[in-house]
């Protein structure tokens, strides 16, 4: 249950009691806070006994005594979820082609386009 379900928007000691539930509430160490009737009574009643105002502060006093006491319900933390064995890419098969090997050529001479026959060590 939200501490601030009916305020009037017109209140500002309304709206500042909202922004502090608020940064209470998404403040990461109370991740575990169940946000229920029985656990803003439970707060309320903690901060009215020791004469705490409501701030952000104190309600992370008051969650933190409650929570040690045991009193405050709070979310059990769940198992973590294993990731999946990835799955490896297939290996691809490199397929040879053999290659003929290369005829032995014949050394062709040309001068001016024209092809001329003869001994090429002699040039």
């Amino acid at each position: 249950m939200d501490f601030t379900e009916d305020i009037d928007p017109q209140n500002e000691d309304q709206l500042r009691v909202k922004r502090e539930v608020r940064r209470f509430i998404t403040d990461p160490r109370h991740i575990d806070y169940e946000c229920s009737e029985e656990n803003k009574e439970r707060l309320l009643d903690y901060l009215e006994a020791h004469d705490l105002p409501l701030t952000a502060a104190s309600l992370h006093v008051a969650y933190e005594v409650l929570k040690e006491e045991g009193t405050l319900e709070v979310a059990l933390p769940q198992e973590p979820v294993a990731a999946p064995e990835p799955t490896p890419a297939p290996v691809p098969t490199i397929s040879v082609t053999p290659v003929a090997p290369a005829r032995a050529r014949t050394f062709a001479m040309f001068r001016n386009g024209q092809p001329i026959s003869g001994d090429a060590r002699k040039w």
